[in-house]
């Protein structure tokens, strides 16, 4: 089976998604994640309508909607200094012992 360019437009391949689907059990735990197979379905279903503004759920509010506030937030306010600092990305390796080090 190939999984290239996939299309639900195909009757082949949309026949195959209904049986994955139609093997899908509600009672089964997650194997992993946290959605259960109608959440899951619900969350793929909401994701379908985006696109066609037929989503539901309202647009979350925030300063992401403003453009000049926007452009203040991203480019003119300052960012807010790190308390901790990161390990540094290249440690060392001894050989003999076989532990990293890290620079300090």
């Amino acid at each position: 089976m190939s999984y290239f360019m996939r299309t639900i437009q195909n009757p082949k391949h949309r026949k195959d998604l209904f049986d994955r689907l139609a093997r899908l059990d509600s009672a089964q735990p997650p194997l992993w994640g946290r959605l259960t197979a109608p959440k899951m379905l619900a969350h793929l279903c909401d994701q379908m309508r985006m696109p066609y503004n037929d989503n539901p759920s309202p647009p979350i509010p925030g300063v992401q909607h403003y453009p000049v506030m926007r452009q203040l937030v991203l480019y003119l306010l300052p960012w807010p200094k790190a308390r901790s600092k990161a390990r540094p990305r290249h440690s060392t390796l001894h050989r003999r012992s076989g532990r990293r080090t890290w620079p300090r």
